[in-house]
């Protein structure tokens, strides 16, 4: 029986998982050129450029986000960016992940394919990792058309433009550029300023937002680049935290509830128990504190919405 001949699907869904494959088993980054030439033998320098930016959108759909270093196009590094893409449990969704295994599959069947022994590997990564955290990461939320825009934007460093809506019920519409991600207690956080139409960003607008907030989103031409000094760690925040603070609030935090405090970029009084942060939104707080055993001790308003969750929590068994 005679093979049947690929068609352009075919070699690009080859194309996409060799390139995941060989990702994902690199020790250092990969230079444009040797991309070029592994990859795209065929095409003018042009042309790469072009297949290869639209393929780094489609890895990113999957969840592996490719991150340049170095500058102009034929003299770039580029690498995984591990803060986004596999390593990172708001990357890829359960859906994604076994969207992209399934396609993978017939590859690893293909006589002849030379990296079919890498795909097996790079795909059993994806299986046991999700076997774990980002099993219980599985907001339906992920698969949107939202996610699908954050994941290309960050990708192709193009800004994104949304709307949405406060803490507070308030929407508005603006153009962000996604810096960075981090998750926190199964919620999504987008680090990132807003960017004027002329590229132009937006002086002291770096923000904080959450994720299930951005109610529509789409990607604009309008490109940005992650500063080198940007570090997610030094945005990270509690749930409370995100947004316009309405009180300071004083927790006793027990000892077992401390790690996540300090991994959250919060401080506490003297190294002990006392955390004195900005409040912005007291029915978080109130929720954060039952969750983690800790005690709001100030305001009262802050006490007070800590008692009614209680009360609701016990009332309802």
């Amino acid at each position: 029986m005679g093979s049947k001949e690929m068609t352009k699907d075919d070699e690009k869904v080859e194309r996409i998982a060799s390139l995941a494959a060989y990702f994902m088993q690199a020790r250092s980054a990969v230079s444009s050129e040797a991309i070029h030439t592994r990859f795209y033998p065929s095409l003018s320098v042009d042309s790469f450029n072009k297949a290869f930016s639209r393929d780094r959108a489609d890895l990113a759909i999957c969840g592996l986000v490719l991150k340049k270093c170095g500058s102009g196009d034929s003299h770039a590094l580029w690498k995984v960016d591990e803060e986004t893409s596999y390593a990172d449990s708001t990357a890829l969704s359960p859906t994604d992940a076994f969207a992209f295994a399934l396609a993978c599959q017939p590859l690893l069947r293909t006589e002849g394919f030379p990296l079919s022994t890498d795909l097996d590997f790079a795909l059993k990564k994806i299986y046991n990792y999700f076997d774990s955290e980002a099993a219980g990461f599985s907001s339906g939320h992920k698969d949107s058309r939202e996610g699908r825009v954050l994941r290309t934007s960050m990708a192709t460093g193009k800004a994104f433009e949304m709307e949405y809506e406060d803490a507070k019920g308030q929407l508005s519409t603006r153009v962000v550029a996604p810096y960075g991600t981090f998750s926190f207690r199964e919620r999504l956080y987008v680090v990132g300023p807003q960017v004027e139409r002329d590229g132009t960003v937006v002086l002291d607008s770096v923000r904080t937002y959450r994720f299930e907030r951005i109610l529509k989103a789409k990607l604009t031409s309008i490109a940005f680049e992650v500063p080198r000094d940007f570090d997610i760690s030094d945005h990270r925040k509690l749930p409370f935290q995100m947004g316009g603070p309405v009180c300071e609030g004083h927790f006793d935090v027990p000892e077992a509830a401390r790690a996540e405090v300090l991994k959250a970029g919060a401080r506490l009084a003297d190294g002990q128990g006392e955390l004195v942060t900005a409040v912005s939104s007291l029915e978080d707080a109130a929720a954060w504190a039952i969750s983690v055993g800790a005690r709001p001790t100030a305001p009262e308003e802050l006490v007070a919405a800590w008692r009614k969750q209680l009360e609701g929590a016990v009332r309802n068994g």
